[in-house]
């Protein structure tokens, strides 16, 4: 995959907005999507909010991405706005409780070796370069599925922002019908 805006710099500062023409070639594809869109690229989470709001004052369609890996561009909308969530790559780690907070952005090869290191694991996909984000939205599907499952059933928790600009946490307890 490759992409490119017509901006310079190619990669705005964090929490920016940048007009650009999105160029998307998939590998092994003989198709390539363009799309003038206004892309959001996001350092913290309230900038997700800041986002929808902007996007929703200008009647702007939205797509989110956290590391672009979708070789049919779908988380590009023409005319509208995407919300870049790759810069959200935190990662807080408690091996007393086995447990991992993790941002969308954070690179599924990258988690695996962090967590490995701590002799720690969590059934990421099996192709480098994949975040976290989309990977567990399309369910988690990977080489250890069929042992441990998808890895969505893995995660205890997520904190997300709704449509309407909402920022919640939820869980089995916590609006368990978002979860």
């Amino acid at each position: 995959m490759s992409t490119a805006t017509c901006s310079e710099p190619s990669c705005p500062k964090p929490s920016g907005f940048v007009y650009g023409l999105l160029i998307y070639t998939p590998p092994a594809v003989a198709v390539i999507a363009i799309a003038f869109v206004l892309i959001a690229v996001i350092g913290i989470a309230l900038g997700v909010v800041a986002a929808l709001r902007h996007a929703k004052e200008r009647g702007l369609k939205v797509g989110v991405r956290s590391g672009g890996h979708s070789w049919a561009a779908n988380h590009v909308r023409d005319g509208g706005m995407l919300i870049d969530v790759s810069r959200l790559d935190q990662c807080r780690i408690d091996t007393d409780r086995m447990v991992a907070v993790v941002g969308p952005g954070k690179g599924g090869s990258v988690l695996a070796a962090e967590l490995d290191a701590l002799g720690l694991f969590f059934p990421v996909g099996h192709c480098k370069g994949v975040c976290i984000g989309g990977y567990l939205l399309q369910g988690g599907y990977g080489w250890n599925s069929r042992v441990l499952g998808p890895a969505c059933e893995s995660v205890i928790g997520v904190e997300l922002v709704t449509a309407d600009g909402e920022q919640l946490y939820c869980d089995s307890d916590n609006h368990p019908e978002l979860y």
